[in-house]
């Protein structure tokens, strides 16, 4: 089962380092950090990341307190690094003061005024004087016990700022805390607002317990058909995995029983392998209407079209499942709970525990 020849689709070039085989520009920098120098300060940062990332603040304000903890934004002592003719002073305060990272957020004289006016200022107003870095703020804000309320609030201010900051530099404009907070007010609002009223559409699957399957087949007029129970178990250590498969009629009498014993990559591909021995037994005995019962939300929801959130290898598989469903004259995918699966269950795991393959009428 870890090498298999798929029967439908075409060849196509994959990239193994994402579940769904295409290229993204994420997983590539995953694979030159992983194998850079910097593996272990990406790893030791990655809580910060995933915090900053799930934070409920724009994109662009995510963006700018990226570039503030990684002291990649350009200011004027920044870019001094790279022209050594660069005017290092701050022009939002004239105090002769270097501009550095720090000084925009919350050490220049202009923007105390404005983190004494928006909400959760007063918390920013005691970082000043405290010579704390820039990268440390953002450590504590995010990783602090801060709600994300407040986040949101500090984090777009301080992006407020930024942008008066450049408008001051590149344009001339007069900076003006006033106009600064109010629009910061108001782009906190908007955020907050739009995520509060964010429609998320959760599809649920249908699931169907034990004793509702005969209403779901008279609600599709199918008759006598045969209902599929199957499972796979696997281990990750030796990659073992074991299937079974209980064949029923409609009214819960055994059929027949059928156990694989084999290898997969991980749970998912012995999963789908499940569903296509299914598939495949059910055609050789050559039954036309059949309801499959499988414990495996997102093989099931796969299979009926309904999402393809699933790695491409299991892909593969469940296409190949999906290509022998034609010559049926009726087939159904039904999730159920692991409980309501439980004979199956305890079938696979005895197949991959106890290396056994076989088949009973």
């Amino acid at each position: 089962m870890k090498t298999r020849i798929p029967l439908t689709g075409l060849d196509r070039i994959v990239w193994t380092y994402t579940r769904n085989g295409s290229l993204t520009v994420k997983s590539v920098y995953r694979v030159i950090i992983s194998n850079s120098s910097n593996s272990s300060f990406v790893s030791n940062h990655t809580p910060l990341y995933k915090k900053l990332w799930s934070s409920p603040i724009l994109h662009k304000v995510q963006i700018f307190i990226w570039k503030c903890f990684e002291y990649i934004l350009p200011s004027k002592c920044r870019l001094a690094f790279y022209c050594p003719n660069q005017n290092t002073h701050c022009s939002m305060c004239n105090d002769n003061q270097f501009e550095s990272e720090e000084h925009i957020i919350f050490n220049c004289r202009f923007v105390r005024y404005i983190w004494a006016l928006v909400p959760h200022g007063n918390l920013v107003l005691d970082d000043m004087g405290t010579n704390i870095s820039i990268s440390d703020w953002i450590r504590k804000w995010l990783l602090g016990n801060y709600s994300s309320e407040q986040i949101c609030h500090v984090f777009t201010t301080a992006w407020c700022i930024w942008k008066e900051r450049c408008y001051n530099v590149f344009q001339d404009k007069q900076v003006n805390h006033i106009s600064t907070t109010i629009f910061s007010c108001r782009l906190v609002n908007e955020t907050l607002g739009a995520l509060s009223t964010q429609d998320v559409i959760i599809q649920q699957q249908h699931i169907i317990p034990a004793d509702g399957i005969s209403d779901t087949l008279e609600s599709v007029h199918v008759d006598a058909p045969l209902v599929a129970h199957f499972d796979a178990s696997f281990d990750l250590n030796t990659h073992s995995c074991g299937i079974d498969i209980i064949l029923t009629n409609s009214e819960g009498n055994y059929k027949g029983c059928k156990t694989i014993s084999g290898l997969a990559n991980d749970a998912e591909e012995a999963e789908s392998m499940a569903a296509l021995k299914a598939v495949k037994w059910i055609k050789m005995l050559d039954y036309q209407n059949n309801l499959y019962k499988r414990s495996a939300e997102n093989v099931i929801s796969y299979l009926n079209k309904s999402s393809i959130q699933i790695s491409w290898c299991s892909s593969s598989i469940l296409d190949d499942c999906l290509s022998f469903m034609n010559s049926f004259s009726f087939y159904n995918f039904v999730h159920v709970r692991r409980e309501l699966n439980g004979l199956a269950d305890k079938a696979a795991k005895h197949s991959r525990k106890y290396v056994v393959t076989g088949e009973w009428g």
